[in-house]
């Protein structure tokens, strides 16, 4: 019982030291404004051209499209590869793959 008192009272000297810190501010701003060199329109163009040759993402989702791969094999050579596979038991009849 008594640990659990001394527990309670360390944790709350603890918020309300932390709760007076920085005068109440959650950040603290450390440096001053940087003074921009380039207009809002230079910005903007910077950006879209960025977003158009793929540097960086467009809205709130990353898509990274994967390059073309060609292939030799038709897909009913592939079907029948997947057939042969699942008969000799390498792949499942399911096509659940199970265990570590």
């Amino acid at each position: 019982m008594k640990s659990i008192v001394i527990a309670t009272l360390l944790g709350a000297a603890t918020l309300a030291a932390t709760a007076q810190t920085n005068n109440g501010e959650l950040y603290e701003a450390t440096s001053p404004a940087a003074a921009s060199v380039r207009s809002r329109a230079e910005v903007i163009t910077e950006t879209r051209a960025a977003q158009l040759r793929g540097a960086i993402a467009k809205g709130e989702m990353w898509v990274i499209e994967s390059p073309q791969r060609s292939s030799s094999s038709s897909r009913a050579q592939v079907q029948q590869e997947m057939q042969g596979l699942r008969r000799s038991g390498k792949l499942p009849a399911n096509g659940e793959i199970t265990g570590g």
